[in-house]
Formats: C-alpha cells, structure tokens, sequence
C-alpha cells in the first residue's frame, strides 16, 4: 500500500508541475498579449488609413485575387528569387574582374595618350569638322567625280605598259588643256594648304 501511495504522490506531483507550466506559459501568452495589443492597435490603425488612401483604387476582390494570384505562382516566385540570388552572386564575383578590366583599360588609354594618339584624333577630327562645315554638298559631289576619275585613270596608268616617255613628249601632253586644268587646280590646292 505504501507503494501504491508513493506512486500517487508522484502523479500528483507531475500533475502539479504540469499545471504550474501551464499556468506560466498562460501567464507568459498574457504578457506578450498585453505587449503586443498596443502595437497591433497601432498597425491596424496605420494599416487602414493608409488603405484609405488607395479605397477607390483598390477593393477587397482585388486583394483576394492578388492573393490567390501569389499562391498560383509561388513556385515561380521561387524561380525569381533564386535568379536575384545567382545574379547577385555574379556580380559579387565580377565586381573585381570588372575593376580589373576598367583600370587595364586606363592604363591602355594612358599609354595611348603619352603617344599622342589622342591629339592626333583631335586634330583629325577638327580638320573634319573645318572640312565639312566649309564645303558645300556639290562641293562633295565634285570631290567624288574627282576622286572616281583619278582612281579611274590611276589604275588604267598602272596596268598600260610603260613606253619610254621623251622630255619633248613630256612638254607636248603638259601643254594640252586638260593636263593645264589638272595642273591649275593642283596649284591652287597646295596655294590653299599652305
């Protein structure tokens, strides 16, 4: 009988510990819930004025389809999330090759510089811009004649066979009208260059 009292003594016992956890996490529940009321208030209060602002953009529906529209494609959402992740985790990685590449590229253009090659862009540019800036659209149309017709007679010169060419010849072409208009130009050209 002894034993049998013991063995109720315990139960009594664990039932008292049992109850008095219990009456602790119940007690624990209320604290948080007294700590946790004024802040839900607060939500909840800031939450409908700020959905008042939007009440004739936006209804219940709207939300519950959003809602739902979420849950459908929750494993799509996933998918994003983890592309975000791998492209973050990319340009974690290529932050350092790019600031290589970006500061071999300097040096590159610093090199360049030393040699003159943007000074000589500059100066190339400028000409181009006194060119066009100077010169009419026939004056171009003019140019391209020229230019197809000596490319045009140079080709022609080079693949003629060469004859033995006399002084006195030489005199005679020189004094032909087209070979003085071909010089004049030439002349006024290296008069306007120089």
């Amino acid at each position: 009988m002894d034993k049998d009292i013991a063995l109720l003594h315990q139960k009594i016992d664990f039932l008292t510990e049992q109850i008095l956890v219990s009456q602790r996490r119940q007690k624990e529940m209320e604290e948080l819930k007294q700590d946790l009321t004024p802040i839900m208030g607060d939500l909840f209060k800031t939450a409908v004025e700020e959905l008042e602002q939007v009440a004739t953009h936006f209804t219940y529906e709207d939300l519950i389809f959003l809602i739902k529209k979420l849950l459908r494609n929750t494993r799509n959402l996933i998918v994003l999330f983890e592309q975000m992740e791998s492209a973050r985790d990319f340009l974690q990685d290529a932050v350092p090759l790019g600031k290589d590449i970006f500061n071999t590229l300097l040096d590159n253009m610093e090199e360049l510089n030393k040699k003159g090659y943007f000074e000589l862009l500059n100066t190339l540019l400028n000409t181009l811009d006194h060119i066009m800036s100077s010169m009419t659209p026939d004056d171009f149309k003019k140019v391209a004649q020229f230019t197809e017709k000596f490319v045009t007679a140079a080709k022609r010169i080079v693949n003629e066979p060469q004859e033995k060419v006399s002084t006195f010849k030489l005199l005679r072409e020189a004094n032909s009208p087209q070979v003085k208009q071909s010089m004049a130009i030439g002349l006024k050209l290296l008069k306007a260059i120089s």
